[in-house]
């Protein structure tokens, strides 16, 4: 016998069937939860797309994402976590010079026909590095990648000969040499280089002006005693414009005074020297041939020497002044 308290529950087939009903529903929706919202088996989406980001353009850098569940607690309350990662790119290396090449003829001048910019050899030198060499054909500006640092270009100079053309120099640009272009060059920084080779037409005359002087100079003249000490004083001028002419004046000071004077009819000169042919009266005393060969010849510019010669009568002496010698 059971007190009121203690009397045995009734169960009856109607509560068990419930019961179990509430735990299959439970175990489906778990499974379903489980199975399709959250479940993660190295599942990689595909497409035969092109990878558009929806703009119609193919993607070059992708990131990589990776998300992360958890279910938890009462009720099962979800948390999501992800983390999505870009690949850095690495930093440069090298800068970069592009190097144009110029062929002109000098302002003022026509050259007809100027040699080509893949003519010259050009090279870009880092400071403490190999000689880096420049494309055949750098009329456009090639981009040469250099080390960071300081740099200068060089060339071969020997420049293509041209007929009726004379090489004149190199005017490269501020940009070929880091001391005149701002410093060393930075890591990703892009510099141009403009080196120009100039040429002018070879010139088809000159003119040569000069005055000489030598003192207490003794004559000395085959047949003929010692001269007392003269001084002589030299005065000459040509030109040609293919044919060569001048004239020049010999005066001669001292115990006694006499002059001699004479033509040039020949001669050349490139600028630095200079060297003249003609015929004059000669300064050795000579009734049977007062009429000689003489040659002038020597440096261009201020303060040089220069030579007179008779050399029939094996005259020679040195003077010194000044030479202005002039292409045209």
């Amino acid at each position: 016998m059971y007190n009121e308290f203690g009397k045995k529950p009734k169960f009856t087939l109607v509560t068990v069937i419930a019961v179990a009903a509430v735990m299959l529903v439970a175990a489906t929706t778990e499974m379903a939860i489980t199975g399709y919202a959250f479940a993660y088996n190295r599942n990689q989406a595909t497409s035969a797309a092109a990878n558009d980001c929806g703009n119609g353009q193919v993607p070059t850098n992708i990131g990589c994402q990776n998300t992360d569940s958890q279910i938890q607690g009462d009720e099962n309350s979800v948390a999501l976590i992800s983390q999505q990662t870009f690949p850095s790119e690495p930093p440069q290396e090298t800068a970069t010079l592009i190097v144009i090449k110029e062929v002109e003829c000098v302002e003022g001048e026509e050259c007809p026909s100027l040699p080509e910019p893949s003519e010259f050899t050009l090279s870009v030198v880092p400071e403490g590095g190999a000689a880096i060499p420049v494309g055949q054909d750098p009329a456009f500006g090639e981009p040469i990648p250099i080390p960071p640092g300081d740099y200068q270009i060089s060339e071969d100079l020997t420049p293509p000969n041209v007929d009726g053309l004379d090489f004149v120099n190199v005017s490269p640009d501020n940009g070929c040499d880091s001391g005149t272009s701002g410093g060393s060059i930075q890591a990703g920084e892009e510099r141009t280089c403009i080196f120009t080779n100039n040429y002018a037409p070879e010139p088809t005359g000159f003119t040569v002006e000069g005055t000489g002087a030598i003192t207490q100079l003794q004559v000395l003249c085959i047949g003929l005693p010692a001269s007392p000490p003269l001084n002589f004083n030299l005065e000459f001028s040509a030109q040609s414009d293919g044919t060569v002419s001048g004239t020049y004046t010999m005066t001669a000071s001292g115990v006694f005074n006499f002059v001699t004077e004479g033509v040039f009819t020949d001669g050349t000169t490139d600028g630095s020297i200079f060297s003249l042919t003609g015929e004059g009266t000669t300064i050795c005393p000579d009734s049977a041939a007062p009429t000689v060969e003489v040659t002038l010849s020597g440096d261009c510019g201020d303060d040089v020497t220069m030579v007179y010669r008779e050399p029939q009568n094996l005259f020679q002496t040195t003077l010194t002044g000044n030479v202005e010698c002039t292409l045209t």
